[in-house]
């Protein structure tokens, strides 16, 4: 894959730069579904929403001798919390192979720290069955408060900490990842026309009504080849709430021109293809 005028780092170099406030220090999704869904695209060339970096170090275990994965995030501490789970898998040679927060801070110190909580007057609601706007008593808005905005933080290992096989792939590919500070609708200033294999979106979701979002999508799904792949969430209702639609779906039913196949739904994950 030719990159344009940006420079993507290795996990080695982003240590050294990024940092910041994390938001989700580990994936909620299901990363074996994830790679389940993925592996029907037989993928040389991953760009990935990096979030908590799980997902992309999973993806990475795909990658064949020539192939290349690169995270991209708008928040430069997604980006270091992936590029510091590379470089502990990179030298661990017994377990733990994933870090918590605690040994993450101890080992980076100053680098990041958890998003803290963000207490919002609550004045109104999204009805999710409705999916409109309610607005809430007096009594109650005077009342409660809605904490936002706190860091996903879990000590459950991640799937590929405790899977032999899995880690082994991924360990051997660390120097196949390659991280991009960018926005989702920005990434063609990046990447060449299709040139993507697997495009991984994860809950991105945006304004529906908006067509700058549409315009902005179909620029970016010409970075994904004819045959390639788009993976992203479903919104289930609870979890997109009144936040817009997912990328995914905005793909599949918004862009005009654009012809895609439900390859499958598995576990709130839909894949498509290309035509």
């Amino acid at each position: 894959m030719v990159l344009c005028h940006q420079r993507a780092l290795r996990p080695a170099d982003a240590v050294k730069i990024y940092g910041g406030c994390i938001r989700y220090l580990h994936s909620t999704e299901s990363l074996l579904d994830l790679l389940d869904l993925a592996r029907e695209a037989a993928p040389k060339n991953i760009v990935a929403c990096c979030g908590s970096g799980d997902q992309a170090l999973v993806l990475s275990s795909l990658l064949p001798v020539s192939g290349r994965l690169y995270a991209f995030d708008s928040n430069p501490a997604q980006l270091f919390l992936l590029a510091a789970k590379a470089r502990h898998l990179s030298s661990a040679i017994r377990p733990p192979y994933w870090l918590s927060l605690e040994q993450l801070t101890a080992l980076y110190p100053g680098c990041v720290v958890p998003v803290k909580p963000d207490m919002r007057k609550l004045d109104r609601v999204f009805d999710i069955k409705d999916r409109a706007y309610r607005d809430l008593p007096k009594e109650f808005s005077s009342r409660f408060v809605l904490e936002v905005d706190a860091v996903c933080c879990t000590r459950r290992q991640p799937v590929w900490a405790t899977d032999k096989i899995l880690l082994k792939k991924i360990k051997t590919r660390l120097n196949r990842l390659f991280l991009v500070r960018e926005d989702v609708f920005y990434l063609y200033e990046w990447f060449p026309d299709n040139a993507v294999d697997l495009l991984y979106l994860s809950d991105i979701a945006v304004a529906s009504g908006h067509c700058y979002y549409r315009e902005k999508l179909a620029r970016l799904m010409r970075l994904v080849r004819s045959g390639g792949f788009i993976i992203g969430s479903l919104d289930r209702g609870e979890k997109f709430l009144g936040s817009g639609m997912p990328l995914i779906e905005m793909a599949k039913d918004l862009v005009p021109g654009l012809s895609l196949e439900t390859v499958r739904v598995q576990e709130g994950l839909l894949a498509l293809r290309k035509k």
